[in-house]
């Protein structure tokens, strides 16, 4: 039975998203063979992680669904020249409890992309899952604000389900970019019995690149303590150098939005932390050697696993936006 209420209870199950080469055609020709590369790395990379998890006596599902990402996709108000590849769940399903949420992404090229999970989907309903999913947007001009700092209007509800981290009973909610206002009613009409706590300004796009709870108590960040919630009053803060992270980021190359996260201001992978419990979780082998960081872990007595996602700067995309943890406890 899905099971999810915080972030670190002892990892049993989870889906592990995967890559596809079908858009890559879609390129200029000179960028191809360097994005088919980085995506053969990243298959085998995405390999070796479900085989980590796996050791760690974690289930791994990966998507099953076959579609075609190099297809057009047109509704009444708009086209796209194709569909996102399934490679992170999480940000378009938020598990809260035994129910898998659907959420509305704010990008019209992701619009198709929980069809590549319906078959799990389906599995977990047949067993016992709630499942429901958030009203389809039109996504249309009046969904969008001029101004880019909000991008997105309150014309309809927009939630993109990595904005939300949950801690028995609450749910901390990003209201900046990557969902609204109404988006965050939505998600409080349909879980009355959740404490919904908005996060501050500060805060912007998906909040798993922002902050990790790592156990009660200890929040992994790099903001201050006064930026959080009063929720988070009593807590310690295990304060995170986000420069090693931060430096190869600015060395990336933007290639399609399609393939890619452009949001690297608001994205900070060293806190995109996945745990298997309260005392261990994975960790990115380019921090193998960033001592600063192995240091903190090993006073607050936190055991990294070691796992390759070379590309994962490329991606912009963690370890948590690659996975969604469906069975902990």
């Amino acid at each position: 039975m899905i099971n999810v209420n915080n972030t670190y209870s002892q990892l049993k199950e989870v889906i592990l998203g995967k890559v596809s080469f079908d858009f890559v055609k879609h390129l200029p020709e000179n960028k191809q063979a360097k994005v088919e590369y980085i995506l053969k790395q990243t298959e085998e990379d995405l390999e070796v992680i479900q085989s980590t998890l796996e050791k760690e006596g974690v289930k791994v599902l990966r998507p099953t669904t076959e579609i075609q990402y190099d297809k057009e996709i047109q509704t009444p108000l708009w086209k796209e020249l194709g569909l996102r590849y399934p490679l992170t769940p999480r940000d378009i399903f938020l598990v809260v409890g035994n129910t898998i949420i659907e959420t509305s992404p704010i990008s019209r090229f992701r619009y198709f992309e929980h069809w590549a999970y319906k078959d799990i989907m389906i599995e977990y309903f047949k067993n016992g899952a709630n499942w429901l999913s958030m009203p389809k947007p039109l996504l249309g001009d009046q969904s969008y604000d001029v101004d880019e700092t909000v991008y997105t209007s309150n014309y309809e509800p927009l939630l993109e389900a990595a904005s939300v981290i949950q801690h028995d009973g609450n749910l901390f909610v990003s209201t900046q970019v990557t969902s609204n206002k109404l988006g965050v009613q939505w998600l409080k009409n349909t879980l009355p019995n959740y404490t919904i706590h908005e996060m501050g300004k500060q805060f912007v796009g998906h909040l798993d690149a922002h902050t990790c709870i790592i156990r009660p108590g200890l929040i992994a960040t790099y903001h201050k303590k006064e930026e959080f919630p009063a929720y988070f009053n009593d807590w310690e803060i295990l304060d995170l150098d986000t420069s090693v992270d931060t430096n190869i980021s600015k060395e990336q190359e933007f290639i399609h939005d399609n393939l890619q996260d452009d949001d690297h201001a608001n994205t900070h992978l060293t806190v995109n932390l996945l745990s298997i419990n309260e005392n261990k979780l994975l960790l990115y082998d380019h921090h193998k050697e960033n001592r600063k960081l192995l240091d903190k872990f090993e006073k607050n007595e936190i055991e990294p696993v070691f796992i390759p996602f070379k590309y994962s700067h490329f991606f912009n995309q963690g370890i948590t936006c690659i996975t969604l943890e469906t069975i902990r406890g």
